[in-house]
């Protein structure tokens, strides 16, 4: 299962925080969870080469989604590593679009101000997807935008089996496959909005993945640029992340790879 967010983010709101970060997450979550409108996306503990703030500083990171048809304002919202204090940091007038997400450094540099924030998830669990499960038939060029794949069946993301969350679901563990090929179309309309792009995927063993033809991250999948067959298996083990309740892994994509338009991110 594959999950592309492109952000566009010209600044960022980043809190003062001192004390251990499992605190914060716990009442993140009792207060969010409150709201019946806001959730958790993602935590980031130990960012050390994900995502940068404005200063090109790497910190810890929460991901705030607003789930809902309709804006939240967070002005009476707030954050907190003090469970006697659940408001020392409160939020500056500030709202989250509806569908969107709202990034927050735990920083320490108690900073509040912010021109223009948007996350924009271009494709998400659950998207419809061109998919083949590996065979000899599948040629090298399968994940360019020229590949004709419309022969190809759709389904929705996550594939695979065993773990009870796929909603395309693929062999089984008395007729197990080796693999399976996906294609996903999304539309960029403005590159110069875009400042990071990141990708989620929820992988068991390795994966390749590509855009718009060009290998752009591979996990343990052999060496980068190499062909690798319907029939390989993966160089290590990977279990899962999101079938038991934890978030999927996330990789730092390089932006240069999109273009204006169409564009078409392939795994293997």
């Amino acid at each position: 299962m594959g999950h592309l967010i492109i952000p566009r983010l010209t600044s960022s709101i980043q809190m003062k925080t001192g004390k251990a970060f499992w605190i914060l997450t716990f009442l993140l979550v009792s207060y969010f969870t409150h709201s019946q409108t806001l959730v958790i996306n993602e935590v980031q503990t130990d960012n050390v080469n994900v995502i940068t703030d404005e200063d090109g500083d790497y910190s810890s990171w929460i991901e705030i989604y607003n789930p809902t048809n309709a804006r939240v304002n967070l002005q009476d919202y707030g954050l907190s590593n003090d469970v006697n204090n659940p408001f020392l940091w409160t939020f500056p007038q500030l709202s989250i679009e509806a569908n969107q997400y709202l990034l927050v450094f735990a920083s320490g540099k108690d900073r509040k101000q912010y021109d223009e924030l948007q996350w924009e998830t271009l494709i998400t669990q659950g998207d419809l997807w061109k998919y083949k499960v590996g065979d000899a038939s599948i040629p090298s060029q399968w994940m360019t935008a020229a590949y004709d794949d419309a022969s190809w069946q759709e389904g929705p993301s996550g594939f695979g089996y065993g773990d009870s969350d796929d909603a395309t679901v693929l062999g089984s563990r008395s007729n197990p496959i080796l693999s399976v090929y996906i294609r996903k179309k999304f539309t960029i309309s403005n590159l110069n909005n875009i400042e990071e792009l990141l990708l989620h995927i929820d992988y068991d063993d390795g994966f390749i993945a590509y855009l718009n033809g060009t290998e752009i991250l591979r996990v343990n999948m052999g060496a980068a640029g190499t062909s690798v067959s319907y029939l390989s298996t993966s160089s290590a083990l990977h279990e899962a992340n999101m079938y038991d309740g934890d978030p999927p892994s996330l990789f730092n994509i390089e932006k240069s790879y999109l273009q204006e338009g169409e564009n078409i991110l392939s795994i293997q």
